[in-house]
C-alpha cells in the first residue's frame, strides 16, 4: 500500500501523536530579549521580530495556527518552509509557509542550492535560498530533514492495510463470501455491471445481513465449498427430520405472546438470520398462530411469507417433492378446524 503523510492520518495513533506535537508547540510563549552591556537581558516587544513571531506572521494566520502548521508539516515530512517577505528597510514583516510537497530543493554545479515552488495554478518560481526559511527535523546530510513517515511506510502500510481490511470485513459482517454470481445474459455495459455489483454489496451487507436476497433473471450465486460454513451456508436436512420441521409446525404448546409488534419482529428476524429450519419454522408457526387472534402488521405478513417460502423450498428439496405439495400440506396444518 502507499503510504504518504497525508493518508498516514488516516491512523488514529499517528493523528493523535501530530496533533499533541503540533498544538503543544503552537501554545509555547514566544518571549524576546536583549543582551544588556552588564550581561544581563530585557524584554523586548517592540522589536520587527517580535512582532512576525508573536503578533502577525502573516496576513492569513494568528502566531498559533502558523506554528501549529509548521510543526505539522515537520511531524509528518521533516520540513517546514517559509517564504521571507521583506520591506524596504530589510525588516522581515511577514512569513508566509509553503507546503512542503509545493517545494524542492535543487543544489548547483557551485555547491550552493536554490528552491523551485510550485503555486496552485502550476506555475513554478525559482527562489534563491535567502528568500526561504527552512526548518529541517532530523537530518542525514544537514541539506533536507528526514521524514518520519517515509523511515517507517512498511510499519504504517501494514496498519494501512489491516484498518481498511478490517473495514471491508466487517462491512460485510465478517463474512467475506469469495463467492460469485452466474449471469446467463450479459449486461448493458461496464456500468450496468458496476451498479449491480454495488447495490448487491450494499443489499446483503452490514445492517442489511440477514435479508432474503433476490435474484433475477436466471440469475445464481454461486459460493466455494471451502467458504460455505464462513457464509453461513449448510446442507439441506436430510429426510429423516423433515418430520421434526412437522412437529414444530404442529405444536400448539405456544406461551402466550404479549410483546410488541417491534420486539417480535426483532427477536424473529434474528432467529430467520440464524438459517435454522427448525428456527424458521417457529417463526412460521408462531405468526401462523397469532394470526388467528390478531391482524399482523405489514412487517410481520412478510415475515410470514419469508418463513413460509423458506420452508417450502427447504422440504421440498430434502423429501424430493414438488413445492405445491410442501405449500398444501403445511397450509393443511393450520387451516381452521371443522366445526
Amino acid at each position: 500500500m502507499r503510504v504518504s503523510a497525508d493518508n498516514a492520518m488516516r491512523l488514529a495513533a499517528v493523528y493523535a501523536s501530530v496533533r499533541i506535537l503540533a498544538e503543544t508547540m503552537a501554545a509555547l510563549p514566544f518571549v524576546l530579549y536583549r543582551q544588556r552591556a552588564d550581561g544581563g537581558k530585557d524584554r523586548v516587544t517592540d522589536h520587527w521580530l517580535y512582532r512576525v513571531l508573536a503578533k502577525r506572521p502573516n496576513r492569513y494566520q494568528n502566531p498559533y495556527e502558523w506554528r501549529e502548521m509548521l510543526q505539522g508539516h515537520l511531524a509528518l515530512r521533516g520540513n517546514a518552509y517559509n517564504r521571507i517577505v521583506a520591506n524596504r528597510r530589510g525588516e522581515i514583516v511577514e512569513l508566509m509557509p509553503i507546503h512542503p510537497d509545493r517545494i524542492r530543493m535543487e543544489l548547483m554545479p557551485s555547491g550552493d542550492y536554490r528552491y523551485r515552488v510550485t503555486d496552485r495554478l502550476g506555475v513554478e518560481a525559482i527562489l534563491p535560498r535567502g528568500e526561504i526559511w527552512h526548518l529541517r527535523g532530523l537530518s542525514s546530510d544537514g541539506l533536507m530533514g528526514m521524514s518520519p513517515i517515509e523511515l517507517a511506510r512498511e510499519s504504517l502500510g501494514m496498519a494501512l492495510a489491516a484498518q481498511d481490511y478490517g473495514a471491508r470485513f466487517f462491512a460485510n459482517d465478517a463474512k467475506p463470501t469469495g463467492g460469485w454470481i452466474e449471469f446467463p445474459g450479459s449486461f448493458k455495459d461496464s456500468e450496468a455491471k458496476k451498479v449491480f455489483r454495488e447495490s448487491y454489496q450494499a443489499a446483503q451487507s452490514g445492517a442489511n445481513r440477514g435479508k432474503v436476497l433476490v435474484l433475477e433473471n436466471g440469475m445464481k450465486l454461486m459460493v466455494p465449498t471451502t467458504n460455505a460454513t464462513t457464509v453461513g451456508l449448510r446442507e439441506i436436512i436430510p429426510s429423516k427430520e423433515v418430520k421434526e420441521v412437522y412437529a414444530i409446525l404442529k405444536s400448539r404448546d405456544v406461551p402466550r405472546d404479549t410483546q410488541t409488534w417491534n420486539r417480535r419482529y426483532r427477536e424473529y428476524m434474528e432467529k430467520i438470520k440464524t438459517g435454522s429450519v427448525y428456527e424458521i419454522a417457529e417463526v412460521m408457526r408462531d405468526l401462523s398462530v397469532l394470526k388467528v387472534t390478531k391482524e399482523l402488521s405489514f412487517g410481520e405478513r412478510k415475515m410470514l411469507d419469508t418463513a413460509r417460502s423458506l420452508i417450502v423450498k427447504e422440504l421440498a428439496i430434502a423429501k424430493g417433492v414438488g413445492e405445491d405439495k410442501i405449500l398444501g400440506e403445511i397450509e393443511a396444518i393450520f387451516a381452521p378446524a371443522a366445526a
